[in-house]
Order: structure tokens, then C-alpha cells, then sequence
């Protein structure tokens, strides 16, 4: 989508390919020795890597019925796999191309529902799994009863067997860019999982992003293409994940990185004391990158040895979040810190490379792949970030919408201008994170929340009202704290200090939840907004009622506006 011919451009598996055979000694990546960092690592070559490849390619097609003949790739057969974090995740992605399949790379938290409707989405009844995840497979084969499961060779197999040919694999960039890396799935925390159609395009669209950069002034440097450019990475999260997987097939493809595999029993999530071992025990680099949770940053934060541990790296991105200031002002004095922020749904950000101490405010590369800012709130100075669609269109949030001819994504998330800093912007926190009165007056209910949650007494809170005249506030207190509104009164009116007069929380509207009926969370460990206001529907419009009873409000909604409580209608 960006830049580049097919004349002048490669499919991924024909970049291995070529790698193996003009470069075969080039390191693709690290391999652990032993169960335990201490053992050390051994090198991976292109030329050993493509060869276990071809081992898995012959294997698939003795395993699953013998060479597909089809052309057409949407017609391949999938092939979902769950195993342990191991280089089989590479192998499989390029011998699944190779024998003209596609991978699935499916969660292995999912519900056996969930599990069993992406597997009957893709049409198939075999699945594979390494020695140690088979087990993984069988609450599914409990609901679908003809799901057969296949065990991977093990790694060893894999990269000693001997081989007399090359598996043969000669598709053009013309034939296959549109053809399916694999699938990734959607989280599913909204409903089912369905599959993600990830395709050669995504590598396409990586490796034109490496050019542009490369070829960009110095001022218009790509944060993350430089970063990952030529260096060495350890790989700290699930291979199943987007962000796993990608960084074990693409990025070494596009962007020279080393991936280091560590030992498949490190602790997922890893222990901060973990991650501390590998920062200090993993081999390094000529050029060194980690990246890791806003969560786990601030953890490490607290340790000084761990601090000591980044300057060995020459940045730590970090996504998922955002990453509050005084963690990333006191990283930035060891390392360079830099946004690798993106979705799966819309690909990575266009962040430029700045000043290490700009850490926090970005500029965007102008217009790249459609991104640009659309005006939010002009009283507030917030905007959008936002995407047009682009000629031979790949990304799942075009391609999966109903809306065919839908030209603008709305990523939802906000921005605003830092003052006296042209071209750059700070984070200002997401759509869905505002409330709009029927005044149209909007503020930030999750920033109020963080604010009233600061509170010693309150537990969780979650404050709403799209569509009313004011807003009101769910609050959930500690065991034992007293439901008493005089007690948390002093934060309500702090809070409301930041607040338009409109805004403002009055104490007709502030309900205590129900000690047996808790504020929701979800899988996270974050608030689950929308159920739990469902959950107190009725209280809530009874306490509406009452407010217009007593003449606190003239009406309980403006017609015009109202779309039930918190936005979702009744």
C-alpha cells in the first residue's frame, strides 16, 4: 500500500528461501540449549532454518492427504496448531505456505465454544499440537466429536533430519502476495473468536516501511522500523499472539532482527525476577531491543538492578497501554523509550523517531498508509486518530466490516496538540473514555474515574451518563468502609474542580454498588463498563426518576440525544 513494485518485491517464504541459499550461514535467530537461560543458546542459520522447514513441509504433506493441487489459495486447507513457545511457530508458518496451507494460530485460553465455531470457520477437523499441548485440544474434541489431533515433530526432528531435495516452491509475488500468512483470531472478549486473515501484504506493507524509513531525512525517521532495525530481540510474549508470531517470521525477514527463543517452561506471565535474568543472561547484539508492558516497565522501575539491566539496550518498546510519565522519564535515563502502538485490526502507528527525551509526544509520518488526525472536541483540542482506505486494501478493519464501501476507520484513539511543539502530540485517551452530556459537553469518565479511585475508602469506580442531562458515578468502597456519601465527598468536589459546571457530579447522583454485586472486570483485570451498568439498569433510572421528582433536573433525558443509559439503548 505504500511504496515499491511487484517487480522489485518478494513473498516471505521466497526471502527465506533466498537467504538459505545466497547467505546460508546468516544467523536467523538464537535457540536455548537447556530448560534454564543459564545453558546458553545456539545459533540458527538460514540455511538449518530452511531446511527443518522443508522437513515440516514433507511431514505436513504425508500427514494430511499428500500435495494440494489447488491454485486458488482461499480454497487451501487450515491447519490450526497450539504448542509451546518454540520455533515451530516459524517453521510452520513457512511450511504451511510452502505446501500450499494455511495457518491458524488460535489462543489456547479460549473457551471450548469459542474454540470449536473458529475451528467450524475455517472448515476443518485436523489440528496440530506439540507432545505437551495436545491436552489443550480435547475440551474442543468434546463438542466436535470427529476433531482429529496430529502431534508436530519435535524440534530436534526437525532441523537433523536429512533430506535429499528442497521442497519445491515456486510462486510468483504476483500469484501469492494476497495469499494467508495465517490466522490470527480476534480476542474475544466481545462475543466469539473469529479469524484474522493475515497476509503477505502485512509483510508487504513491513518491508516498504523499512524502505521509507531507510530512505527518510533524519527528521522523518520510523520510531519502530529503527528500533528493529538489525537487532537483536528477545522474545518475551506468547507465540500465539499477533505480536509473537510477527516477531519470529516477519520482522527478522523485514527488518534484520535476531529473535531469541528462550526456554519453553519461562513463566508466562514472566515474573519480573525472570525477565530480570533475561536482560542480564540473553546474548547481545551489535544493537539490542525488549519490548514490554507499560505494566511490567513499572515493575522493573522499582528494582535499581533492573534499571541497571536496560542500559544494555539500546530501547524498550513498550504497547498495550499507555506508559505513565514519571516510569518513562526515569527509563529514558538508561535507555531510549518508544510507542509501538497499533492493533492488530489497523497495523502499527506511523510514530516517528524522536528525541529520546520526547519519549511521551509523537509525530506522525504524514499520510502514510492513510493515517491522519480528524477534529474530536474543538473545546478540548482533541483529535482522532483516523484511517482512509487505501488502493488493494489487506487490513482487517476494512476487510472484516460489513460496510464494504466504508472509506474512513475511526481507530478511536484521541490526541492533542503539545503547545509551543508543532507537529506533536500527546496521547489524550480513547472514544470510548468520554462521556457526551446532552449539552454535547464532553469529559474524560475514565480520567475522573482514575482520579476518584485515588481515593483510600473508594475500591473501583465507574462514572457514565451518555445522553443525560448530568453524569452520575457508580462507586464500589472497601470491605468495610461505610457507604457513607459525606466520607467521599471531599474527592467528588476535587474532581469536579476539572470539570465544566454542566459536568459536574452532584450527590443526588452518586449510587454505592451492592456489596453482592461488585463492579465487573473482565479477563484483563479491567473494568467491564457495559455489564456492569446493565447490571444496575434499574437502580440507575430510579435514580434519575427521583432527581426530576425532587426538581434537580428538568427532565430525565433530552429526547434527542438519549440512547440509554451510558450510550446502549434499553
Amino acid at each position: 500500500m505504500t511504496v515499491g513494485s511487484h517487480s522489485d518485491q518478494q513473498l516471505l517464504t521466497q526471502v527465506l528461501i533466498s537467504r538459505a541459499k545466497h547467505s546460508p550461514d546468516r544467523v536467523f535467530g538464537l535457540l536455548p540449549k537447556g530448560e534454564v537461560l543459564e545453558d546458553g543458546f545456539s545459533e540458527l542459520t538460514y540455511a538449518a532454518l530452511n531446511h527443518a522447514v522443508d522437513n515440516l513441509a514433507f511431514w505436513i504433506d504425508q500427514k494430511f492427504g499428500g500435495k494440494v493441487q489447488e491454485s486458488d489459495s482461499k480454497k487451501w486447507p487450515t491447519i490450526p496448531y497450539i504448542g509451546p513457545n518454540d520455533v515451530r511457530y516459524t517453521l510452520l508458518t513457512f511450511a504451511a505456505m510452502k505446501t500450499k496451507r494455511r495457518l491458524m494460530l488460535p489462543l489456547p485460553s479460549n473457551a471450548a465454544e469459542g474454540m470449536a465455531k473458529l475451528l467450524q470457520s475455517v472448515g476443518t477437523d485436523t489440528v496440530l499440537a506439540g507432545s505437551t499441548h495436545t491436552g489443550v485440544w480435547e475440551p474442543t474434541r468434546s463438542l466436535l466429536s470427529e476433531l482429529n489431533i496430529l502431534e508436530i515433530p519435535e524440534v530436534k526432528w526437525l532441523l537433523e533430519t536429512d533430506i535429499d531435495v528442497a521442497y519445491p516452491y515456486a510462486r510468483s509475488f504476483e500469484e501469492g502476495h494476497k495469499d494467508t500468512i495465517w490466522f490470527l483470531q480476534t480476542s474475544g472478549t466481545t462475543g466469539d473468536p473469529k479469524p484474522i486473515n493475515m497476509t503477505h501484504q502485512l509483510f508487504e506493507d513491513l518491508s516498504n516501511h523499512m524502505t521509507i524509513s531507510a530512505e527518510s531525512p533524519l527528521d522523518r525517521k520510523l520510531g519502530m522500523m529503527e528500533c528493529l532495525r538489525d537487532a537483536y530481540q528477545p522474545i518475551l510474549v506468547p507465540l500465539s499472539w499477533g505480536a509473537g508470531t510477527v516477531s519470529v517470521t516477519n520482522w527478522p525477514l523485514a527488518a534484520g532482527t535476531t529473535p531469541i527463543f528462550l526456554p519453553t517452561n519461562a513463566p508466562q506471565p514472566m515474573t519480573s525476577e525472570y525477565l530480570k535474568n533475561v536482560m542480564n543472561s540473553t546474548p547481545k547484539g551489535k544493537k539490542n531491543i525488549i519490548m514490554l508492558t507499560p505494566a511490567t516497565i513499572r515493575e522493573l522501575a522499582r528494582d535499581p538492578s533492573s534499571l541497571e539491566a536496560f542500559r544494555a539496550y539500546d530501547s524498550v518498546g513498550y504497547a498495550g497501554a499507555p506508559l505513565d510519565q514519571a516510569t518513562g522519564d526515569l527509563i529514558s535515563q538508561y535507555t531510549r523509550v518508544q510507542s509501538y502502538i497499533g492493533s492488530t485490526d489497523s497495523g502499527v502507528y506511523p510514530l516517528l523517531l524522536d528525541e529520546p527525551k520526547d519519549w511521551n509526544i509523537h509525530r506522525f509520518y504524514p499520510d502514510l498508509d492513510g493515517f491522519h488526525l480528524q477534529l474530536f472536541d474543538e473545546r478540548e483540542q482533541l483529535y482522532e486518530l483516523c484511517i482512509n482506505r487505501q488502493p488493494d486494501e489487506y487490513r482487517y478493519c476494512f476487510v472484516a466490516s460489513d460496510d464494504s464501501v466504508m472509506q474512513v476507520f475511526h481507530t478511536k484513539d484521541l490526541w492533542k496538540p503539545v503547545p509551543g511543539r508543532p507537529e506533536f502530540y500527546t496521547g489524550g485517551g480513547r472514544v470510548d473514555d468520554f462521556v457526551k452530556l446532552a449539552s454535547l459537553t464532553k469529559f474524560n469518565g475514565v480520567k475522573i474515574e482514575s482520579i476518584i479511585d485515588r481515593d483510600p475508602q473508594i475500591e473501583s469506580c465507574i462514572v457514565a451518563g451518555e445522553g443525560r442531562l448530568r453524569p452520575f458515578a457508580l462507586i464500589q468502597l472497601r470491605e468495610n468502609v461505610e457507604p457513607k456519601l459525606e466520607s467521599i465527598w471531599p474527592t467528588i468536589q476535587e474532581v469536579n474542580k476539572s470539570l465544566y459546571a454542566e459536568a459536574e457530579l452532584c450527590k443526588e447522583l452518586i449510587m454505592f454498588t451492592n456489596p453482592e454485586k461488585p463492579i465487573l472486570r473482565t479477563a484483563k483485570g479491567t473494568v467491564s463498563r457495559r455489564k456492569t451498568i446493565e447490571m444496575y439498569e434499574s437502580k440507575i433510572e430510579e435514580m434519575y426518576a427521583d432527581a426530576v421528582r425532587r426538581g434537580l433536573l428538568k427532565s430525565m433525558v433530552d429526547g434527542a440525544n438519549w440512547q440509554g443509559v451510558n450510550g446502549h439503548k434499553t
